[in-house]
């Protein structure tokens, strides 16, 4: 007799202790687990402990549970601006980054690779960040001109716009 998951192989079961719910979407999955098994602490039903198959690990904090329960399930949505690689956890996305070049970096700052789309289709969920050794690419210190080399005046506020000027 076939199973539910050797008939569908894009569904996910949520492998936590007396549940046996399938979902078709990792995302679905993490949001059953967080919502359903840790729940919270304002609904009186939060369980700090994992419960996936023979997983026995217990946390002191909700934040830590849930990030915990990433590694149990297809789900990475932290992109490297760099590289595209893709990653379960934020620090795990954080730590990766540190293993980047000075000149990878200025090589993707300058061609704006953090902006072309991940082979995903997913745009990075954190914004981009700049090096702290040349200040001259952060965004404030852009100076900012047209196409014809004038200044870019500061957007005009449209509350003033009809108003008679105090003298």
């Amino acid at each position: 007799m076939e199973t539910a998951v050797e008939l569908a192989p894009e569904a996910y079961p949520c492998r936590w202790d007396d549940c046996a719910k399938l979902y078709t979407d990792p995302e679905l999955l993490y949001l059953h687990l967080t919502t359903d098994h840790v729940g919270r602490k304002a609904t009186r039903n939060l369980c700090l402990k994992c419960h996936w198959a023979d997983c026995s690990v217990e946390t002191v904090k909700r934040d830590h549970i849930t990030s915990h329960l990433r590694v149990h399930i297809p789900l990475k949505p932290h992109h490297c601006m760099y590289c595209n690689k893709t990653f379960k956890r934020p620090q795990d996305l954080k730590k990766h980054e540190k293993t980047h070049t000075e000149e990878e970096i200025q090589q993707a700052l300058a061609t704006q690779h953090y902006l072309q789309p991940s082979p995903t289709g997913l745009q990075p969920l954190t914004p981009p960040r700049y090096p702290q050794s040349d200040k001259s690419l952060t965004p404030n210190h852009i100076n900012q001109h047209s196409p014809s080399g004038y200044p870019i005046s500061p957007p005009q506020s449209t509350y003033s716009e009809g108003m008679p000027i105090k003298k």
